[in-house]
């Protein structure tokens, strides 16, 4: 069996031939206990053109939103200058309704947000992926894909797909999860990946 830290692109027939290009390599995992910030200060961004995170997050508040904010060579930027876009989808009980489907657009927040909100009782907890492009190059602007799932305050399904952007030309060294609703704290696993997509 593939395992998650070797499973890459050639397995699905690209980069053969090519060390460790489209592999997975586990950078860090954290399992935290009621944290509100949760930090990834050590991401290895030269090593890499792409990480991928996963979390599996439960919070201590109703209604939390899972958020990401950015360092730029050691000093967090919690500014309002993060663009995205986002598509929610809840499941509204066992409605096929489209009309309850958001679209969540800005140019002026201070953080992206990589998970939807959920609620804090027995089993509301949110799950989910997101991708870092270009995070170690200052030549570019970094970006950042999402998808994520979980349960509202109402124990309804609540899925969400989009994007964001810092757009500012600097080098990104880590990066901040938190709850930007109101600061619950978070209990759960949190695992970063690099991917290397050229030598």
């Amino acid at each position: 069996m593939v395992g998650p830290t070797t499973f890459g692109y050639q397995n699905l027939g690209f980069g053969a031939g090519v060390a460790d290009q489209g592999v997975y390599q586990l950078i860090q995992s954290q399992t935290v206990s009621g944290e509100a910030n949760i930090n990834f200060t050590s991401i290895s961004e030269s090593a890499y053109q792409l990480h991928i995170v996963h979390h599996t997050l439960e919070p201590a508040t109703d209604n939390a939103l899972l958020s990401l904010r950015f360092y730029e060579s050691g000093t967090l930027e919690d500014q309002g200058v993060y663009k995205e876009a986002v598509q929610e989808m809840p499941d509204a009980g066992n409605n096929e309704d489209t009309a309850i489907d958001v679209e969540l657009r800005s140019t002026s927040r201070n953080h992206i947000r990589v998970g939807e909100n959920v609620g804090n009782a027995s089993l509301e907890y949110g799950t989910g992926y997101f991708y870092i492009f270009n995070a170690g190059n200052s030549s570019f602007h970094t970006t950042v894909s999402q998808q994520s799932v979980g349960l509202t305050t109402n124990n309804e399904v609540l899925m969400g797909f989009g994007g964001g952007v810092l757009p500012q030309a600097s080098r990104v060294d880590g990066f901040r999860l938190f709850d930007s609703n109101n600061a619950s704290n978070y209990t759960g696993t949190v695992s970063l990946y690099g991917v290397k997509l050229w030598n």
